[in-house]
């Protein structure tokens, strides 16, 4: 690689932090995306002005906020995942079981939030859309990790296992010889492992053997469980409802290959 390639690809990956940042800010001027990011000012403001260009950053007042560009890629990688059936799934499990119900998809050792119908018990405080979903430290992280392949088990297993909360120090054996309990029963949980408060259960989508495509979770607050585990009368059906949704993900597969 050349010295002009590499500046043009730490150009390219300076832009995606300042996107990024502009997110995780939930709209930021350029003063803050620089302190947050720690680079200059003048230097984030080129990154900026570029990416609003492009329509992927909109100016509102004095603050930057992600545009409607994001949108249009995000609908076409959407397309690839078993979004329809997967929203469904959730809307009727969310019915039966009275808690908020989210989609969680799963693509290159990422998983993220794409769909949430809420309980008034969990409001604020479960899943929401657009949410990243650590896969050491949450209930769909780890049940999406137990059903991927080896080599991105291990590679999850050696990096930073730290916890999001106090509520669970994790080293590789420990999570390890979770990830088998997980597959014997097609359920992980975290209990205020990723937000205090709140328990979740999951259980994954699976393609095919080692091609996770994401989970379905349910969440519940601590406070409206009342020490029962969020698990307990509601593990049936969530494994019933993922199963669906792999069900749907199979026939329409097949219709595919007969036409």
């Amino acid at each position: 690689m050349t010295e002009d390639d590499a500046r043009l690809v730490n150009a390219a990956a300076t832009s995606f932090e300042v996107l990024e940042a502009v997110r995780e800010l939930d709209g930021a001027g350029v003063s803050e995306i620089a302190r947050h990011l720690d680079r200059s000012k003048s230097g984030v403001f080129k990154h900026v002005k570029t990416l609003a260009a492009g329509g992927y950053l909109v100016q509102q007042d004095h603050e930057y906020h992600v545009g409607l560009g994001t949108w249009a890629l995000g609908t076409d990688t959407l397309a690839r995942f078993p979004t329809e059936n997967g929203e469904n799934a959730v809307d009727s499990l969310a019915a039966s079981v009275d808690r908020t119900v989210a989609l969680v998809l799963y693509e290159a050792e990422t998983a993220v939030v794409t769909y949430v119908n809420n309980a008034a018990s969990t409001e604020g405080m479960g899943p929401a859309r657009g949410d990243t979903q650590p896969l050491h430290s949450t209930a769909a992280g780890k049940v999406i990790l137990a059903y991927a392949g080896e080599t991105v088990q291990e590679r999850v297993l050696e990096g930073d296992l730290a916890p999001s909360t106090g509520e669970k120090v994790t080293d590789s054996d420990a999570l390890r010889a979770e990830l088998e309990a997980v597959r014997q029963r097609r359920t992980a949980v975290d209990r205020e492992e990723y937000v205090e408060g709140v328990e979740c259960v999951a259980a994954p989508i699976v393609r095919s053997p080692g091609d996770p495509v994401g989970a379905i979770v349910i969440s519940g607050t601590t406070d409206d469980l009342d020490g029962t585990p969020i698990e307990e009368g509601t593990q049936g059906l969530l494994v019933s409802a993922s199963r669906s949704v792999e069900n749907a993900m199979g026939r329409e597969a097949a219709a595919g290959v007969r036409d």
